[in-house]
């Protein structure tokens, strides 16, 4: 929403930078931009921009008018593209269930909670779930495995975090893990 890396994330770790969403306000497909899809249709907006005010329902309007020679959009389909742009800055007004981890939890309850919470949002990848738990019982599991993969890529060996993670599982699979108890 805001354009900003989230704050578990430094610059250098983006490798593909998820910020550059963009949304058709007249069919809400959701797309990262693509110049020649998106660069002359006025539909198609950033929406940081939109959460940061930056682009107004009536520019979009605007726009679409200037591009049909000032003829006027018709009112259903400003209708619509009224009510998606409306809907998608209502979405900073909504409140969002908070799990609250009490201090006497146990490991195995806090990851228990994560599971339950993140259920509700984006769903992560297998191998995102596992680093979660892995990072429950080792905080710094993750930079551990990133100065890794970068000591590897020096040594022409390209993997991701998600191969570290299966490979780990592999191995804990195969020996038996206290990780699910």
């Amino acid at each position: 929403m805001t354009g900003n890396i989230p704050p578990y994330y430094k610059d250098h770790e983006i490798r593909q930078d998820i910020r550059g969403l963009y949304i058709n306000l007249e069919t809400s497909a959701l797309e990262y931009y693509k110049a020649t899809i998106m660069g002359k249709d006025p539909l198609w907006v950033n929406l940081t921009d939109v959460f940061l005010g930056k682009i107004r329902f009536r520019d979009v309007i605007d726009k679409l008018e200037n591009k049909q020679n000032g003829e006027r959009v018709p009112r259903e389909r400003e209708d619509v593209i009224d009510d998606n742009f409306r809907a998608i800055e209502r979405i900073k007004d909504r409140d969002f269930q908070e799990q609250i981890i009490p201090p006497k939890a146990s490991l195995k309850e806090a990851i228990d909670i994560f599971y339950i919470v993140n259920a509700s949002g984006v769903n992560l990848t297998d191998a995102e779930l596992a680093l979660a738990q892995i990072s429950g019982y080792w905080p710094e599991a993750r930079e551990v495995f990133k100065k890794k993969l970068v000591e590897l890529e020096k040594g022409g060996i390209i993997l991701k975090l998600d191969h570290i993670i299966y490979i780990l599982l592999a191995i804990a699979h195969k020996m038996g893990s206290k990780l699910d108890r």
